[in-house]
C-alpha cells in the first residue's frame, strides 16, 4: 500500500492480492472519489468534511468519517458500497464537547472500531 499526500488531498494506492487492478482513494476535504474496475465512484455522505477514510472488507467497501472543522460533537461514519454506491451502515458516534461534555454512549460497529484503528496506528 502506497499513501500520497499533498495538502488536503491525500492518493492511496492498493493492490489486490487476487491480482485484480488497482483501487484508489482521493479524499478532498468535502468527498471521497474512489476508481475501481475502470469506473469512478464519489461519496459526500451528509456534506461535512471527511477527516477519517479507509477501506473495508477486501477493498469492496469504502468507510469514512465527517465532522464539522469546529467545536464537533458528534462523529459521522459511513459505509459504502464500492460498486453500487449503496449505504450500507451509518452511525453517529458523541464526542465531549462545550455542550455535551459527557456525551452519551453509543454502540460502536465493528467496521468503525476498525477505521479508528487503522486511523490511529498510520499516525
Amino acid at each position: 500500500m502506497q499513501v500520497f499526500v499533498t495538502g488536503t488531498v491525500a492518493l492511496l494506492l492498493v493492490a489486490s492480492s487476487i491480482g485484480m487492478a488497482q483501487t484508489r482513494l482521493l479524499s478532498s476535504g468535502h468527498s471521497v472519489v474512489v476508481y475501481s474496475a475502470a469506473k469512478v465512484h464519489r461519496f459526500k455522505g451528509v456534506g461535512l468534511p471527511i477527516f477519517q477514510w479507509g477501506f473495508a472488507d477486501a477493498g469492496t467497501r469504502v468507510a469514512y468519517g465527517q465532522t464539522t472543522v469546529h467545536f464537533g460533537c458528534e462523529t459521522h461514519y459511513e459505509l459504502r458500497d464500492i460498486e453500487s454506491e449503496r449505504l450500507i451502515d451509518s452511525v453517529d458516534v458523541p464526542e465531549p464537547c462545550g455542550q455535551a461534555p459527557e456525551p452519551k454512549p453509543v454502540k460502536i460497529p465493528q467496521w468503525v472500531a476498525d477505521l479508528i484503528s487503522k486511523i490511529s496506528r498510520n499516525r
